[in-house]
């Protein structure tokens, strides 16, 4: 099973605040895990910010080179979209009447 974390949680782990957190990602294979571009932006606009920016960036360096980095661009956004829009409020199944649009060929 894939883990799509987001920068909290990157955080967590990076700052080691939250044993449980750590505990449980370094419980995971690291091709089970990934993140976005936009959190590897998060972490490097953070670490630019930071006290410690040549540390906190090669901390980044070192979570991008194990950790399978997705890239999120409008084509992704796009299939997220309709994705979620077929999907009823407060399921992750699509809505009743995406399936019947679907006919007997997208079963």
């Amino acid at each position: 099973m894939k883990y799509l974390l987001d920068t909290n949680v990157w955080v967590d782990y990076l700052n080691g605040q939250y044993p449980s957190v750590t505990h449980r990602i370094q419980r995971c294979v690291p091709g089970d895990l990934c993140l976005t571009s936009i959190v590897v932006a998060e972490l490097r606009y953070g670490a630019d910010k930071s006290q410690k920016k040549l540390a906190n960036h090669a901390r980044v360096d070192v979570l991008t080179a194990e950790i399978q980095c997705l890239d999120f661009d409008l084509e992704v956004e796009i299939q997220s979209r309709h994705r979620l829009a077929s999907v009823s409020p407060g399921s992750s199944r699509p809505a009743p009447e995406s399936r019947a649009a679907r006919g007997p060929a997208g079963r």
